[in-house]
């Protein structure tokens, strides 16, 4: 992975702390699941998903960090573990603005 510099946190707060309950990718779309601490549910969307990096499912996150990359017009988000000493559980590159939706 290229990832390079810091842009910023993306997503909703209550990203922080939840956890990663499924990864669905389909031809170059990817779909993640999370749930918050609250129990709400939400799908992250990452249309034109060039590179998907790990398994992560069943883990828990810090947050859903938004990363510079040396592709032009691209950027990575990272979902950065909990855990300080475990790798990222999952790193997607994409040309788009990934999509944010509550699921009942």
């Amino acid at each position: 992975m290229t990832t390079s510099e810091f842009q910023g946190y993306f997503g909703r707060p209550d990203f922080h702390d939840a956890v990663i309950e499924d990864v669905q990718q389909s031809e170059r779309q990817l779909n993640v699941a999370l749930r918050a601490e609250d129990g709400a549910r939400w799908c992250i969307t990452f249309p034109e998903t060039d590179v998907v990096e790990r398994n992560p499912q069943g883990t828990r996150i810090y947050a859903v960090s938004r990363m510079a990359t040396t592709r032009v017009g691209s950027l990575t988000y990272v979902f950065v573990n909990w855990n300080e000493r475990e790798d990222s559980p999952l790193e997607v590159t994409t040309s788009q603005e990934p999509i944010v939706r509550a699921v009942q």
